[in-house]
């Protein structure tokens, strides 16, 4: 995912494309920061590269379930069911859309209360339950890494999961990716943040639009803004790129257009 969105964001830079306001969700905040300058590419790939193998290194287990409710009320149902110490919020997409993480047993009864509620569940395939207590044991080592990472603060707007609100130094210390690892990604109010900074136009980096789909749900009255995709799933890669390309065209955006039609060879 992380070099993926790397990829397609210097795709959009060598057509004179760059985001103002950068919001990533999960492991895709730290596309977003190293592409607000919080860290190299190196520090980036070494952090990615650590997490990764420290979460697959844990024993295999736990479960993760989309609930459709909200984060408040699906925090308020956990704390009457008495499951806090065995489930977390891991995301809050919408205002209606909240995934769960945790102990398999758990996640399996807070879906059961829901459907009982006759509210939308959907259990998440996955290899762990991420951003929940089963996190705890791989923190401390993946500590050790972020500790070795120079930071700087962002350059760009960035809009942190933690708070869904803009980041400012706290990003620039290992301690905020360390909690990055555990805590909700509050993608909702992250979008809702971006328009409030002024945002018009999302461009997805991804291997396909499902964060453009969740944010269109997160608008709040006024202008609905562009949502393009850079790439989808069931379409050829370039005739889908191109497509976002003349769509943020034709909706005002300024494209360099002699970089576009240069020669690859000439590069």
């Amino acid at each position: 995912l992380f070099a993926i969105e790397v990829s397609l964001y210097r795709l959009w830079k060598s057509w004179g494309i760059r985001g103002d306001i950068l919001i990533g969700h999960s492991i895709g905040e730290l596309a977003a920061a190293y592409i607000a300058g919080v860290f190299s590419l190196e520090d980036a790939c070494r952090l990615v590269a650590a997490r990764g193998r420290l979460m697959q290194a844990l024993p295999a287990g736990g479960a993760m379930a989309s609930v459709g409710v909200s984060g408040d009320e699906v925090a308020d149902v956990i704390a009457e069911l008495g499951l806090a110490e065995k489930v977390s919020l891991a995301g809050i997409n919408t205002p209606s859309q909240t995934v769960v993480s945790g102990e398999s047993e758990a996640v399996n009864q807070l879906m059961e209360h829901f459907e009982r509620e006759d509210k939308k569940v959907k259990a998440l395939v996955v290899s762990h339950a991420f951003h929940s207590q089963l996190m705890d044991p791989m923190l401390e080592s993946f500590r050790e890494v972020a500790e070795t990472v120079s930071y700087s603060e962002p350059k760009l707007t960035l809009i942190s999961n933690l708070s869904g609100e803009r980041a400012g130094p706290e990003v620039a210390e290992a301690a905020y990716w360390v909690r990055h690892v555990r805590e909700a990604v509050r993608y909702c109010d992250g979008i809702r943040t971006a328009m409030r900074e002024g945002a018009k136009l999302f461009i997805e980096v991804g291997p396909s639009p499902v964060l453009g789909g969740m944010g269109a749900q997160c608008v709040e009255g006024g202008r609905e803004p562009t949502w393009l995709a850079s790439l989808r799933a069931k379409n050829g890669d370039l005739e889908t790129a191109l497509r976002a390309l003349a769509s943020y065209h034709v909706s005002g955006g300024r494209v360099d257009w002699e970089s576009f039609f240069e020669p690859v060879h000439t590069r």
